[in-house]
């Protein structure tokens, strides 16, 4: 899962390199290489490791900020609910 503050959105119609370029030139810092993530997703970081950036399709590219990943909690299977309970 990924959570951050909306900085921007591009259109759904950009090829994911021209999504990557319509960020970058939107944060306006150094950054290390876009990374994959997720489906269709890409995540970077400041040159300085301080800040990071998420990208990734929705109904738009949406462009966040200050982000925090959170892997996804396990599916739960009957077996599991019965054991917890």
């Amino acid at each position: 899962m990924i959570a951050g503050v909306l900085l921007g959105r591009a259109p759904r119609t950009l090829s994911s390199h021209r999504a990557k370029a319509w960020a970058t030139s939107m944060l306006r810092t150094r950054l290390l290489p876009w990374t994959e993530i997720e489906e269709d997703g890409w995540h970077t970081t400041s040159d300085l490791l301080v800040q990071q950036y998420a990208l990734f399709p929705d109904r738009d590219w949406i462009l966040l900020g200050e982000v925090v990943r959170t892997p996804r909690p396990p599916a739960a299977t009957d077996a599991y609910m019965l054991a917890w309970a």
